[in-house]
């Protein structure tokens, strides 16, 4: 006797078709996450170093000496599952190979990127602070590249950064003048952060879950907070972000529906 969970005994290698179903469900999130990472920006995929050049590039990487004893092979293999901007970081990180950086135009290129930098510009004409949110940490990376080429100081939080290391910049942030943008992964810059100096919100991607994106956009909403705020959301047209936003709305509606039928069950009793 076996005992079943799901429709699957336990002991049992799942059947052909329960492993096909899988591989299909797999390959769906995987081409899912392509389009969000394609409308937010083309590096997070890879497209400008082809096979060919990341040869080049492998053969060069092994004549550094944190790579001297590694194979060409695996070198090669590990460079094709990164993205542009992956490689282009290691190719910033290594002097000789520099020759297969990214432009800076390349970097730039992208609607949404195009976009901020029209905020971005005006909020310093105002002498105005925003904030800006991501769903990935591998974005606000791509961010920091396109700040530093137009010369704009900025902050950044994210999962990776320190308790001890997040108030200090914070307090940094909202009490001089230095920096006039924050970064934030939109998970870990969420509940319990006061940014009140600043008084615009860029959300960069939506998310599955409208309440993070409210938590987000409630950091410029606190007490001491003395300007209107203006919040941007950027969707990419013809994207999957219109799909996702659509239904971050659905559930927004629901969440609405559910609250104010509580509120007339109370006002009942």
């Amino acid at each position: 006797m076996h005992l079943e969970v799901g429709s699957e005994p336990v002991g049992k290698e799942p059947s052909v078709g329960k492993q096909q179903q899988r591989q299909q469900q797999q390959s769906w999130i995987s081409s899912f996450m392509d389009m969000r990472k394609v409308a937010d920006h083309p590096l997070l995929l890879r497209s400008h170093y082809t096979k060919e050049k990341i040869g080049k590039m492998a053969r060069q990487l092994l004549r550094e000496p944190d790579y001297a004893e590694a194979n060409l092979t695996y070198v090669v293999e590990d460079m094709e599952v990164c993205s542009d901007f992956e490689l282009h970081k290691i190719c910033t990180t290594y002097p000789k190979m520099h020759r297969f950086k990214l432009t800076d135009s390349v970097i730039v290129d992208s609607g949404k990127v195009q976009r901020l930098q029209a905020i971005v510009e005006e909020c310093v004409e105002r002498n105005e602070k925003l904030l800006v949110f991501s769903q990935f940490t591998s974005l606000l990376d791509i961010l920091e590249s396109v700040f530093k080429i137009w010369q704009v100081e900025y902050c950044r939080l994210d999962g990776q950064t320190k308790v001890d290391e997040r108030q200090a910049m914070i307090d940094e942030f909202n009490n001089t003048e230095r920096f006039p943008v924050f970064l934030l992964s939109t998970k870990a810059g969420g509940f319990g952060i006061n940014l009140t100096s600043a008084n615009v919100v860029v959300i960069f991607d939506s998310g599955n879950n409208p309440s993070e994106e409210r938590q987000a956009e409630d950091r410029a909403h606190r007490v001491g907070q003395t300007k209107d705020v203006r919040v941007y959301r950027f969707i990419a047209n013809g994207t999957i972000d219109e799909d996702i936003w659509e239904c971050s709305r659905s559930k927004m509606l629901m969440e609405q529906c559910f609250w104010l039928e509580g509120l007339g069950q109370k006002a009942e009793e």
